[in-house]
């Protein structure tokens, strides 16, 4: 190990270049992206096996396990949407860092767009990705409270 601290051959985080940091964004931005599209095949997957297993319930259970699926649709639906926004926020953050180096090299490239797009998302207008996904969650959220809903109203109707 080197005693001088002038010595060029160590390097050390200041020799970051802009050019290694924008890879590093690329490279962040295409896992967490890769890791939304895990989460949204998970969750189908989920969707599949609450669904096969309350048709399959429907005779032996109908009131019961129905119930109670309808209870855990909405904890995993909330559980994945949670997920869904913690990586969104990864990916937007790359975004914007990756706009900052382009700003800084006087580029117009793609995560400068990227970055506009996410300032549209707000917009009602737009159908983008994030806003999709937003109301296919908030789609199953409904269909798991109405379905809480209707087996309690179909359970106090029996139970008079």
């Amino acid at each position: 190990m080197p005693n001088n601290k002038n010595d060029k051959s160590k390097k050390d985080k200041s020799d970051l270049t802009s050019k290694d940091a924008y890879e590093e964004i690329g490279r962040s931005y295409r896992f967490f992206l890769n890791w939304r599209y895990a989460l949204i095949a998970g969750y189908f997957v989920s969707l599949g096996a609450i669904g096969k297993v309350l048709l399959e319930s429907w005779d032996q259970q109908p009131f019961v396990l129905p119930f109670l699926l309808f209870v855990i649709l909405f904890g995993v639906t909330e559980f994945f949407y949670q997920l869904e926004i913690r990586n969104r926020d990864l990916y937007h953050y790359c975004t914007q860092q990756g706009k900052v180096i382009e700003d800084k090299l006087k580029i117009k490239g793609v995560y400068t767009r990227l970055n506009e797009l996410d300032g549209e998302i707000n917009s009602k207008s737009k159908y983008l990705h994030s806003n999709t996904i937003d109301w296919f969650f908030k789609l199953w959220r409904v269909i798991s409270v109405l379905g809480v809903l209707v087996y309690i109203g179909v359970f106090i109707c029996i139970s008079r």
